[in-house]
């Protein structure tokens, strides 16, 4: 009985361990992960000029104390703020992002965040553009987000927290 219950155990933490190893964070282009994201720029979608709001580096996080100040949404009429942003590597040489692509930019609230301030019910389609994001106010308020480099199904990175407002 115990070793059928060893047996039962090490196949199920087995492919476990092997799934979670062969994904590790390693700097190491060939496995096609990256953990050296070392800038971030961030650019307003929404004016013509498309000028870099807000920057973060490895070393010294953001440069803004509050990211974006964007006006409730209504339900009927969604406003919105589009987002773009360009990632560079420790080699300063810039990330492709794209839909579609290896990698793509998405964003989270933080952990103990003040929920229901953005809206994330919207489907991953509405809201990651693959080099650009799009963030929906629902109520006013602060909360605050990262922003993650996305790499298939999970995080490769992710920057620190910023604040992100909702006004009336």
């Amino acid at each position: 009985m115990f070793s059928m219950t060893f047996r039962s155990i090490m196949l199920i933490v087995l492919p476990a361990f092997l799934i979670i190893a062969g994904c590790d964070r390693s700097t190491d282009p060939d496995n096609g992960h990256v953990d050296d994201m070392e800038v971030v720029n961030i650019i307003d979608r929404t004016q013509t000029a498309r000028p870099v709001i807000a920057t973060w580096t490895h070393d010294d996080g953001w440069d803004v104390e509050v990211l974006y100040e964007l006006s409730k949404s209504a339900e009927e009429d969604r406003t919105r703020v589009s987002l773009g942003v360009d990632v560079y590597n420790s080699l300063n040489e810039k990330l492709e992002l794209c839909e579609g692509c290896e990698y793509e930019i998405r964003y989270w609230t933080v952990l103990g965040a003040t929920e229901g301030i953005i809206d994330l019910s919207l489907d991953e389609e509405i809201l990651f553009h693959g080099d650009h994001v799009h963030i929906y106010g629902l109520e006013e308020g602060e909360t605050q987000i990262e922003f993650i480099l996305w790499h298939g199904d999970h995080a490769d990175a992710a920057t620190t927290p910023v604040t992100f407002r909702v006004v009336e």
